[in-house]
C-alpha cells in the first residue's frame, strides 16, 4: 500500500501511519513521471466488503462503478488436470500424484511444459539442487507413462498453454468513472458471484483505457480485529492510536507466539522474528519486507541471504562501511538493500535521478521483472550514458554502450563512486527488488500486525474467539485451541445446556465449543435447540430432552422445516441426536457415551443399529469421536507426552522419530505397480502430515497404520514432497491398536477407498 507514503493521506485521516516518522517516501505513491492513478488498496472486513461495494455503487451510480474481469489459463498442472478428467476421470490418482508433487517453479521460471523438458535435458542452464532435479526426473517418467497412454495429453501441453480456461472476478478491483463505462467497453449484468456489473476488461486493459480502478480487499483479519475489540470493550482509539512502544508483545513474537497473528503465523516469519530478535517496531518492518523469496534468496558465492546478513549485523553490530554517502541510506537496515525505497535512494545519491525517475528508472522495471530494460538501465546507472542497440522494437538488443548522455541521471562514476560499488550495488538491486514490498507497504503490515499480537498477549480469550468466529480451515481453528490450552484457558466441549451457536465463554479463561461446530449438526437444528432451552431453562436429562425436541407443541412454536405434505417437523432427527450425543454434549448427565447411545438407540426401537461396548468406553473412544464430530482433540491429544519432531525445520532426508494419530490410510500403487500404504497422521499440535511405507516397511507395519491408531515410528523426512517414509530397521510403537487390519496376503486391483470415519468397538 504505497498510500502510505503520502503526508496528505495522513493528515486528512485517510491513512493512520506518519510517513515521515517511517522516513517513507511520497514519490513511491505519486510523482510527475506516473502515468497511472495512486494507488490506495482498501482493505476492508471480509463480512463487509459487499456492503462497501454497493455504498459505491450508490454514491456514484450503477452505470459508472464496475468489478474487473479476470482470466485464468491453462497451465501445466490445471491442463492436465482437464484433459485427464475427460479421457479418464477414473485416473485421479494418478493424475494427483503426477501434479502434486510437480514442482511450481523451476530455478525462477514458472512451471511449463517447454521448460519442464529443457530442465530435464539441459538441467545445468537452471541452478537446481540435487532434489529439486530428482524430482523433474520424477515428474516427467510420470509424464511419459501418462502421454503414452494418453496421446493427447502431450497434444494439449505442447498446443494449449496459455489458452483461456476459465473467467472469474477480481479479488478487489472496482472501477469508478465520471461517465457511463458502456461508453468505454462491454458490461456483463446478471452475474450471481458479482455485486456490481463486471467490465470486459482484465486489469492490464482497465490501466491502457486510464480508468480509475481501486483496490476494495476483503480481509478477515480485520473481522477478527472486530470482533475481539469489541468483546474486550476496546474502541477506535485504541485501534488507531500509533503507540507501538510494549516490549511484552516483541518477547512474545520473539518466543514464536505466533498462532493467528497477522502476517507472522508462518514458519518462515517465526524464524525472521527469532533471528532478527525483534524488540522495536522497525524490526516488525524488517520482518515483513524479508519474508520473501529475494531476501531469502542465498548468494551463490557468500552462501548468505539478506536476511542473513541483517539479523548477522543486527545481533554483532558490525555493518560494512560502503561509502558514507549512501551509508545513511541503509543505516536502518544494517547495510542491506531491504526496501524498495532504499533502490530509489542509492538511485537519487548515487546515479543523479529525481525520485520520481529512480521510481520510474530503478524500482519500477526491476520490480516488474522488465528484463529487456535491465541493460540500458545499468549503463545509465553506472556511466550516465545511454546505449548501443541491436534491432528495433520488442526485439531490440543492448550491445553497447553509447557517448551520449542519458536523460535521467549523470551516473555513479560520474558523481566521484568507484565503478565497482556502482556495479555491485545494481546487481544487488537488481537481485533484491524482483521480490520486495515497498516499505510503505511493510509498515502497514506491521502496524495490523502489531494489533493482533497486542490482541493475542492482552485478551488471550478475546483475540481466540475473534479469531475462530470467522476461521473455517480446521487446522487454524486447532491451532488456535492448542494456543489456548498453553495459555492455560480452558477448552470445554459442547454442552446441551451451556454451549451456543458458535463459540463462546461465560468465564474468564475458558471457551466452549459451539453446537455449529459438530458434525451434522445445522443451523436450523441449533436454532430449535436455542430457542426450546430458553423456554425450559434446563434439560436434567436425555430423556426430558428428547421429549421437549419432539413435542408438538414446541414443534409448531419452533421449527422451520417441513415434510412433504407441508407439515412442520423437528429439525433435530437422528443423526443429529447421534451426533449430539458421540460429541460429549451430554457428558454433564452421563459421561459413558456408549451408555447413553445405547439407551437412546434402544427408545428408538431400531433393531438395524448395533450396540457399541458400554465396559469398554475409554479416553481413546473420546479422543476419537472427538475428532470424528470435532475435528479436534478436546480434552487431551492422544500424543501428548510422545516423542515430537517439528517437520517444518527438517532439512532434506533428516532421520526424524515422531509420534501421531492416524487420521486416514489407503493402500495406493507406485509407477511399476508396487503396493505402498499412504497414510496421514495428526501430531499434538493438531498438524496433519503424511507418512509412506513402501516395500518391507509396507508389509511389515501396515497393520499399525490404520484408522485410530496412535503411534510412534522413525523414518526419513522429506521436505519436497512433505511426507515421511518409514524406517524399517526401528520399532513402530501402539499406544492403541486399530480395530480392523489389511489382509497379509492382501491382493488388491485396486486401492481400497478407507472412510473418514473411526471404527468403534461393537458388542
Amino acid at each position: 500500500m504505497s498510500g502510505a507514503g503520502s503526508i496528505v493521506a495522513y493528515v486528512l485521516d485517510i491513512t493512520k501511519i506518519d510517513p515521515i516518522k517511517y522516513n517513507l517516501l511520497f514519490e513511491r505513491f505519486l510523482n510527475p513521471l506516473r502515468m497511472e492513478a495512486p494507488d490506495i488498496d482498501t482493505d476492508i472486513s471480509k463480512r463487509d466488503r459487499a456492503k462497501a461495494i454497493l455504498y459505491l455503487k450508490e454514491k456514484y451510480g450503477i452505470e459508472y462503478v464496475s468489478q474487473i474481469i479476470t482470466f485464468t489459463e491453462y497451465k501445466f498442472k490445471n491442463l492436465i488436470k482437464a484433459v485427464m478428467s475427460v479421457l479418464a476421470p477414473d485416473k485421479f490418482d494418478e493424475v494427483n500424484d503426477l501434479t502434486k508433487y510437480a514442482p511450481s517453479f523451476i530455478g525462477e521460471e514458472p512451471l511449463s511444459y517447454k521448460t519442464l523438458l529443457n530442465a530435464y535435458k539441459n538441467p545445468n542452464d537452471y541452478e537446481l539442487t540435487e532434489a529439486e532435479f530428482d524430482n523433474i526426473v520424477s515428474t516427467v517418467e510420470k509424464l511419459e507413462i501418462m502421454i503414452e497412454k494418453y496421446p493427447e495429453v502431450g497434444l494439449a501441453l505442447e498446443n494449449l498453454g496459455g489458452a483461456i480456461a476459465s473467467k472469474g472476478i477480481h479479488a478487489g478491483g472496482v472501477i469508478i468513472s465520471n461517465e457511463p463505462l458502456r461508453n468505454h467497453l462491454p458490461i456483463e449484468t446478471g452475474s450471481n458471484t458479482a455485486v456490481l456489473p463486471i467490465i470486459q476488461a482484465d486489469m492490464a486493459d482497465v490501466d491502457f483505457y486510464k480508468l480509475l480502478k481501486i483496490d476494495a480487499l476483503g480481509l478477515r483479519t480485520l473481522d477478527q480485529i472486530k470482533d475481539a475489540m469489541d468483546l474486550a470493550g476496546l474502541d477506535w482509539d485504541w485501534y488507531d492510536s500509533e503507540d507501538v512502544s510494549d516490549k511484552k508483545i516483541y518477547k512474545m513474537l520473539r518466543n514464536g507466539d505466533t498462532t493467528n497473528i497477522f502476517q507472522m503465523a508462518g514458519q518462515g516469519a517465526i524464524k525472521l522474528l527469532y533471528d532478527y530478535n525483534v524488540n522495536k517496531f522497525e524490526d516488525l518492518v524488517a520482518v515483513n519486507a524479508s519474508n520473501r523469496p529475494g531476501p531469502l534468496a542465498k548468494n551463490k558465492q557468500t552462501g548468505l541471504s539478506m536476511a542473513d546478513m541483517y539479523a548477522e549485523r543486527k545481533r554483532t553490530g558490525d555493518v560494512p562501511e560502503l561509502d558514507e554517502r549512501i551509508d545513511w541510506i541503509l543505516e536502518e537496515t544494517y547495510g542491506t538493500i531491504l526496501y524498495q525505497e532504499d533502490c530509489m535512494r542509492l538511485g537519487q545519491v548515487m546515479a543523479g535521478y529525481n525520485l520520481g525517475g529512480a521510481d520510474s528508472r530503478i524500482r519500477k522495471p526491476l520490480a516488474k521483472k522488465k528484463l529487456s530494460m535491465i541493460p540500458e538501465i545499468r549503463n545509465e546507472f553506472i556511466y550516465g550514458k545511454k546505449s548501443i542497440y541491436e534491432g528495433i522494437g520488442k526485439d531490440k538488443k543492448v550491445i553497447g554502450l553509447s557517448e551520449e548522455d542519458s536523460d535521467w541521471c549523470i551516473g555513479a562514476i560520474n558523481n566521484n563512486f568507484d565503478e565497482k560499488l556502482a556495479r555491485d550495488i545494481f546487481d544487488i538491486m537488481e537481485e533484491f527488488c524482483k521480490y520486495a514490498f515497498n516499505k510503505s507497504h511493510s509498515v502497514a503490515y506491521g502496524f495490523v500486525g502489531y494489533k493482533t499480537a497486542y490482541l493475542s498477549f492482552h485478551h488471550p480469550v478475546e483475540w481466540a474467539l475473534g479469531c475462530l468466529k470467522n476461521l473455517d480451515d480446521s487446522e487454524k481453528i486447532s491451532a488456535t485451541l492448542q494456543q489456548c490450552r498453553r495459555r492455560g484457558v480452558d477448552v470445554l466441549p459442547p454442552s446441551i445446556n451451556h454451549s451456543i451457536a458458535g463459540f463462546s465463554s461465560n468465564k474468564e479463561n475458558e471457551i466452549r465449543y459451539g453446537f455449529i461446530a459438530i458434525k451434522n449438526v445445522g443451523l436450523s437444528a441449533i436454532n430449535y435447540i436455542l430457542n426450546i432451552r430458553k423456554k425450559v431453562g434446563k434439560f436434567n436429562s436425555f430423556k426430558e430432552f428428547y421429549d421437549e425436541m419432539h413435542s408438538k407443541e414446541n414443534i409448531n412454536l419452533f421449527a422451520d422445516n417441513y415434510t412433504s405434505s407441508g407439515n412442520k417437523k423437528c429439525p433435530v432427527d437422528m443423526k443429529v441426536e447421534v451426533s449430539l450425543i458421540l460429541s460429549g454434549c451430554f457428558d454433564e448427565i452421563n459421561s459413558n457415551r456408549h451408555e447413553l447411545y445405547n439407551e437412546y438407540i434402544k427408545s428408538k426401537k431400531n433393531k438395524g443399529k448395533e450396540l457399541l461396548n458400554v465396559a469398554s468406553y475409554s479416553d481413546i473412544d473420546k479422543f476419537k469421536y472427538e475428532f470424528d464430530y470435532l475435528g479436534d482433540f478436546i480434552s487431551s491429544n492422544p500424543a501428548d507426552g510422545l516423542p515430537y519432531t517439528d517437520l517444518s525445520a527438517c532439512k532434506m532426508n533428516s532421520k526424524v522419530t515422531t509420534s501421531g494419530i492416524v487420521i486416514s490410510s489407503e493402500i495406493k500403487y507406485t509407477k511399476n505397480s508396487k503396493q505402498f500404504l499412504a497414510a496421514i497422521l495428526k501430531d499434538k499440535n493438531g498438524t496433519l502430515f503424511r507418512v509412506n511405507l513402501f516395500s518391507k516397511a509396507f508389509h511389515k507395519f501396515k497393520n499399525q497404520f490404520l484408522e485410530g491408531s496412535v503411534l510412534t515410528f522413525t523414518g526419513k523426512y522429506n521436505n519436497i514432497f512433505k511426507n515421511i517414509s518409514v524406517d524399517t530397521s526401528k520399532k513402530v510403537s501402539d499406544i492403541k491398536e486399530p480395530t480392523k487390519k489389511y489382509n497379509n496376503n492382501i491382493e488388491i486391483k485396486e486401492a481400497p477407498k478407507v472412510s473418514n470415519n473411526f471404527d468403534f468397538t461393537l458388542d
